[in-house]
């Protein structure tokens, strides 16, 4: 039973599939340790007579598990090794104190760059190797590479970190000083660690100052890597910065080597098409198609162009394109903002009188938590990315919903939001959740993200002030970077709340100590609108178009949401010219058209009577398409 708990939950994080394939060949290997210890290996080789280099995959997931599916073509979706049995050999090793590897077990914590530095020495030293290793692997297997990488061994030419970062600290824990409730315990669920010291240290303090400065690596880095992460991932801002400082401060010959990918995906989803309840086309297996080429640049000295490609490439949610950058924001980015009303709208300016609005969070019923950038591995029925925030959350009585008007032109956002809001409460702590959401013509408000504050860290997350009942204070409340076009016929949103649990802690609004048992009260927390107390949401938003990295697909002229569909289907001309769609069943069969005029407004189109399936929407004349599931 708990091998199958185990196989389940690896699955919902997306690092096997739920269908298994045909044995790849492997040969079972053990890799002596600096101090006589062995940890248990697979080596998947098509003919070991022959010397490759080598893709070195260290896993706390059991590497077994690869013997069914590593080679899954990447066509399949989600995060695939780069598997090429012609020109590479794999080896997958379990960690130290896991599975196979359960035996080399020590006291204190593994030295976990160490052994990946002795895995690579070994590696090197077989006759089947020509000297040359890569590594590659997600989050956890991703963490392992930049500690591997640090130990600086020369045969450890090249690293694939995904959906990691290369610092660990307190924000990795803590959000705006909320306990990152669901995430931590999922982490300690899996083995990485206890949540007892981490509640113990609730503020940023000496003791994370100290595990910051230990951890901090980046100086120790001195091979290209290639990063990848996506929008609803766990922490895409700190991969982001943590990017940023490579470039900034790893080996002085390699920094502009590194590169980076941002995709419109989960933690769990890089490499898919259908994220939460909405698809995004041009992006299955798009970063296994970089790692080929990153791979054969290195390892074998192919000359791909592959140093000549962009320094990011990041998706555009709502416009569903890739474009690229050597900066993030990119050129061309001004901070802007929209202003809440009391009536409920977001302005260009602030209430020229003084406005308010409040609501009641009460801990015994917490606002929930919902998609987005969830993490529970231990829950195969969690639902996480983009997905409809109306009906479960924008409808309870415990928030507050602001929105702009039906956008007439595209709304660009590139970069960080932040709510710099006017708070006043009747206790003396609570928290303050904002969600955004890109609000659909059919009513739906799909959520892209989300930040939380824990009021007594109002000002600094190293010391806590309760606030005064009554009294009003300046808080801001950041939510994770987005590249967001919001269309025409769409509308921005923002919700507030006291909550977003379980994924964040939450608050008692008693005052007391942090994440201890005590007494629960309602806090009624009112935001102030007006031309003193401007509570308004600031982003980043594009002045110009950005550079946009061509797909290999065409895009269709007319773009058809959302996908996948259930009860209806909208579509936006974007050429300003009368078109004819057509939806085409897999036989060929073209079994809907429509004529839609020359406007850029959203058009309803009806679906009634199809039947749940695969459908091609085709721009008549153009021959261009793109593939549309109808639920």
């Amino acid at each position: 039973m708990k091998a199958l708990f185990y196989l389940l939950a690896l699955w919902h994080i997306g690092y096997i599939p739920f269908s298994l394939t045909a044995q790849a060949t492997y040969y079972e290997k053990q890799i002596p340790m600096r101090d006589s210890k062995w940890l248990a290996a697979d080596l998947y080789s098509m003919d070991t007579a022959v010397a490759k280099p080598v893709i070195l995959v260290q896993t706390p997931y059991n590497k077994n598990f690869y013997r069914t599916n590593i080679d899954i073509p990447a066509q399949a979706g989600g995060m695939r090794i780069p598997y090429d049995s012609l020109h590479y050999h794999i080896v997958t090793v379990d960690w130290r104190g896991f599975y196979g590897s359960a035996d080399a077990t020590t006291g204190g914590n593994p030295n976990r760059g160490q052994d990946g530095y002795d895995c690579i020495q070994w590696i090197s030293e077989q006759s089947w190797c020509n000297g040359r290793v890569g590594t590659w692997g997600p989050s956890a297997l991703g963490n392992v590479q930049f500690l591997t990488a640090a130990q600086q061994h020369p045969a450890h030419i090249c690293a694939m970190p995904l959906v990691r970062h290369p610092l660990s600290g307190y924000e990795d824990y803590y959000t705006g000083g909320v306990y990152r409730k669901e995430h931590t315990e999922a982490l300690q669920g899996l083995g990485f660690l206890s949540t007892s010291v981490i509640l113990s240290n609730p503020l940023y303090n000496t003791l994370w100052r100290s595990i910051e400065t230990g951890n901090d690596i980046i100086p120790d880095i001195q091979i290209p890597m290639l990063l990848a992460t996506g929008w609803f991932d766990h922490y895409p801002r700190r991969i982001i910065n943590g990017f940023r400082d490579m470039q900034q401060r790893s080996g002085a010959t390699i920094r502009t080597a590194h590169k980076l990918i941002v995709g419109p995906w989960t933690h769990s989803d890089v490499d898919k098409e259908t994220v939460g309840a909405l698809s995004y086309p041009y992006t299955l297996a798009y970063t296994d198609s970089v790692a080929r080429r990153f791979f054969n640049h290195y390892l074998r000295d192919q000359d791909n162009g592959y140093p000549e490609e962009p320094v990011m490439r990041y998706y555009q949610l709502g416009e569903n394109r890739w474009h690229t950058t050597d900066q993030w924001p990119p050129a061309g980015i001004q901070t802007r903002r929209l202003y809440l009303q009391e009536d409920g709208s977001l302005g260009a300016a602030a209430p020229q009188t003084a406005q308010a609005a409040s609501f009641a969070y009460d801990p015994h019923t917490p606002t929930p938590s919902f998609a987005g950038q969830r993490f529970n591995p231990f829950n195969p029925l969690l639902l996480t990315g983009p997905r409809d925030q109306s009906v479960l959350i924008e409808s309870r009585s415990d928030v507050l919903t602001f929105e702009t008007p039906v956008l007439t032109e595209p709304l660009v956002l590139q970069g960080e939001l932040t709510l710099e809001a006017w708070v006043s409460l009747n206790r003396t702590d609570s928290d303050l959740n904002v969600r955004i959401t890109d609000v659909y013509p059919d009513g739906k408000s799909y959520l892209l993200g989300e930040g939380i504050r824990r009021l007594r860290l109002r000002d600094t997350v190293s010391t806590a002030s309760l606030l005064t009942p009554g009294e009003v204070y300046p808080v801001k409340v950041r939510i994770d970077d987005l590249a967001q076009t919001f269309l025409p016929g769409h509308r921005l949103r923002i919700t507030v709340a006291g909550a977003s649990h379980p994924r964040f802690d939450a608050n008692l609004n008693n005052g007391e100590a942090m994440y201890t048992a005590g007494d629960t009260l309602i806090c009624q927390t009112t935001l102030h609108m007006g031309p003193e107390t401007p509570t308004a949401l600031a982003f980043r938003a594009a002045v110009q178009p950005a550079s946009v990295h061509t797909a290999s697909v065409a895009r269709p002229a007319i773009h058809v949401y959302p996908n996948p569909a259930e009860n209806s289907l909208w579509a936006t001309n974007l050429t300003h010219t009368s078109q004819t769609l057509a939806l085409v069943d897999v036989q060929g069969k073209t079994v809907r058209q429509y004529v839609l005029p020359a406007t850029d407004r959203p058009m309803s189109l009806d679906i009634s009577g199809l039947g749940a399936g695969l459908y091609m929407a085709q721009t008549a004349g153009t021959g261009q398409a793109t593939r549309l599931v109808i639920r």
